[in-house]
């Protein structure tokens, strides 16, 4: 009886095992299909931003990679200067001479250029 015992006992453990492998496999592949899936909606916006630019008449849009957060750029971790919470990384100039001004352009000689 102990030996039908030992075997019963091996073979739960194999079949939790082989289960538990089976779950990792799935969720590996899951998450595989889930990245390649957000990296081809990229693509697509991508193709579709260009080519709405292009059917507009204009240059495609340069593309930037930022790394880095928004935050980080805005001072929340860096040194704090008094003020309030909006001062962070503001200058304090008490020299600023404050003008109305209307610009104007020239109108353009040629109309905007089209795809054909």
């Amino acid at each position: 009886m102990a030996t039908f015992t030992r075997f019963l006992t091996g073979f739960a453990r194999f079949v939790a095992r082989a289960f538990v492998a089976a779950l990792g496999a799935v969720f590996a592949l899951a998450g595989l299909l889930l990245v390649l899936g957000v990296g081809l909606f990229g693509v697509a916006v991508a193709l579709v931003w260009v080519a709405w630019a292009r059917l507009r008449g204009r240059p495609a849009p340069p593309v930037r990679f930022q790394w880095r957060q928004a935050w980080v750029r805005r001072g929340r971790f860096g040194a704090r200067s008094g003020g309030g919470a909006g001062a962070f990384g503001r200058r304090q100039d008490t020299n600023v001479v404050d003008v109305e001004f209307t610009e104007t352009r020239a109108a353009d000689t040629q109309p905007p250029r089209r795809l054909e």
